[in-house]
């Protein structure tokens, strides 16, 4: 069999299985152990979180792991409704968003009360900008987007999406889901204005995967989140030249979890 859906998931590479088999032998404390070994671990950790704010342009400061991408989705989503509800209750989203948007957004609609708009989308997955714009009221706090779709490979316009969101209503913030942009898209964070609330964010070459979260709630409310896999928190950062991707998925190369 000739397996080509790496989207979906991959096969884990030899060295990460090796470097994962190692930490997870060597290095097994509870981080918040107040004894050496939990001490290394804790150490491990930060250091790990150091090099990936490195690689993002970001502050370690601003990063927070989570279990998964569904629950960074679930957590900037419902964050950020349950905290501006007080403001309206209107939100949108699309009508081809990752199972773990699109049933957040209904949840709050069948559960909590919020009003939900989708955007349409053409037949190769493109979104209908004018659409979305006319959907935009005084009350709408929220609209979420993905970047890269993961069925058809559609690359939305973010950039553009975020201006018009905020040239119709400044106070609504913008998610966008990035499951499937890192690894396929050259990205750094340092270049997104406050405007652009969330992101979600997926290395996708290996099969084992790890999450965070990453807010900022002091700088004009902007909130961003991402998923990143294990194949870039089991390496060691190293000086040396590579293409983004390849960097991100192998620069890193003694973090433990």
């Amino acid at each position: 069999m000739i397996y080509l859906d790496y989207v979906a998931t991959t096969p884990l590479d030899e060295e990460i299985r090796s470097t994962y088999t190692k930490l997870l032998t060597n290095y097994f404390a509870n981080s918040d152990s107040a004894y050496a070994p939990g001490y290394e671990v804790s150490r491990l950790i930060e250091q790990s979180r150091s090099h990936i704010a490195k690689l993002l342009h970001v502050s370690p400061e601003e990063l927070i792991f989570t279990s998964c991408a569904s629950e960074s989705n679930n957590t900037a989503i419902k964050g950020t409704a349950f905290q501006y509800m007080n403001r309206g209750k209107h939100i949108i989203t699309t009508a081809f968003e990752h199972s773990s948007v699109a049933n957040t957004f209904k949840q709050l609609e069948e559960v909590f009360g919020f009003e939900v708009d989708y955007v349409s989308v053409d037949s190769k997955g493109h979104l209908d900008l004018e659409e979305l714009e006319s959907l935009i009221r005084e009350d709408t706090i929220l609209v979420s987007t993905m970047y890269v779709n993961n069925e058809v490979g559609t690359i939305n316009p973010i950039h553009e999406i975020a201006s018009i969101v905020h040239k119709k209503n400044p106070k609504t913030k913008y998610h966008v889901d990035m499951v499937q942009a890192l690894g396929k898209l050259s990205i750094t964070l340092d270049d997104m204005t406050n405007e652009e609330l969330l992101e979600v964010l997926n290395s996708y070459r290996r099969k084992k995967k790890y999450f965070r979260l990453k807010i900022f709630d002091q700088l004009s409310e902007m909130t961003v989140s991402f998923q990143i896999n294990t194949a870039a928190l089991l390496q060691h950062f190293v000086q040396i030249q590579r293409p983004v991707n390849r960097q991100l998925h192998l620069s890193l190369h003694k973090f433990l979890w």
